[in-house]
């Protein structure tokens, strides 16, 4: 069937001298009570809907939406009720919905998509999260859009229905997160010592955890040191500031346990791996302990250099890297 037939069938429908007093007062009754009930099923959703804070956002478009229908339907019942063919009627209405919903199939779907999001609340406003390829601050929650702020002030605009299927990562949340710390040493260095100076940068902290409690463990062997592992817990908003800040405190901790880091082992393995006949290091910026390791590791003293500007003199170590190593 077309729609020039169906059309057709609509305007012959229409049949005025049909029309009967008894028809008439009918359709009186009938707009009556629906006006009535309409009234009262818009009161009824009216209290739901504000019982529930999540649909907020949505409580308009839901209330356009419903009248829209019942206004609808009722009209489709009085014109019933006067003898109209509803048949080409409800047929043209569907060609007409079926038009419009391709029409906005994005529109529509995004539409869902917020919908759902408002009602499973997988984040609210101020929530750091992370969707697919992007991550920032929840800045916007709307019903085609929403928008992401990220930590170099951009404005990121997702669509709803990328959202709802999407997985999301919320770091807000439960309030609280876990940061985890990989760092080398040397192999000459004694995994206890390693622990207590990992142990001194992390009680520098007030703002991680005691309970749960840090954990340093030894996590694994790599090409050039011993790998150690922190985990500590902070308030997400501490997250980032004590992340970077411990990391700056463990070098430290480290010197003054005379704890060698890989980075020397690493130089060294870096030198022989590229065909350096000799590696020299100048310790002006080391302390006694770091310069007891270098020696442990096959360095030998080979002269002293003289800063500008500092009255004192530093050793320099070298070691000769095509020299067979003795049993």
């Amino acid at each position: 069937m077309t729609l020039d037939e169906i059309l057709s069938q609509v305007a012959g429908g229409f049949n005025l001298q049909a029309l009967s007093l008894d028809n008439i007062l009918r359709a009186v009754l009938v707009l009556a009570v629906g006006v009535v009930a309409i009234k009262l099923i818009q009161r009824a959703v009216e209290r739901i809907l504000s019982r529930n804070a999540a649909l907020a956002p949505v409580h308009r478009y839901l209330r356009s939406a419903l009248s829209v229908v019942l206004w609808l339907l009722l009209a489709l019942v009085l014109l019933g009720s006067m003898g109209v063919e509803l048949t080409s009627i409800i047929a043209l209405l569907s060609v007409a919905g079926l038009a419009v919903s391709l029409a906005l199939q994005n529109t529509l779907s995004n539409l869902a998509g917020g919908i759902m999001l408002l009602v499973s609340k997988p984040f609210t406003i101020g929530d750091y999260v992370e969707i697919g390829a992007v991550s920032g601050t929840v800045s916007m929650i709307g019903m085609s859009y929403s928008t992401l702020t990220t930590v170099e002030n951009k404005e990121i605009y997702i669509p709803n229905s990328q959202l709802s299927s999407a997985t999301i990562i919320n770091y807000t949340r439960l309030g609280k997160r876990r940061m985890e710390i990989t760092v080398s040493a040397s192999y000459q260095d004694k995994a206890e010592d390693v622990k207590a100076a990992l142990a001194d940068a992390v009680s520098q902290f007030p703002a991680i955890f005691q309970d749960p409690a840090p954990e340093i463990r030894l996590s694994g062997y790599g090409d050039s040191g011993v790998n150690y592992l922190i985990r500590a817990w902070t308030t997400t908003g501490d997250y980032w500031n004590t992340y970077y800040q411990l990391l700056e405190a463990i070098l430290p901790a480290f010197q003054r346990r005379g704890v060698g880091s890989a980075l020397f082992a690493f130089a060294e393995g870096e030198a022989r791996r590229r065909g350096i006949a000799a590696m020299r290091i100048d310790t002006y910026s080391l302390n006694d302990r770091m310069q007891a390791l270098i020696r442990k590791m096959g360095f030998s003293k080979v002269g002293e250099i003289h800063l500008h500007g500092r009255p004192l003199t530093y050793p320099c170590f070298e070691k000769d890297l095509h020299q067979e190593e003795q049993p």
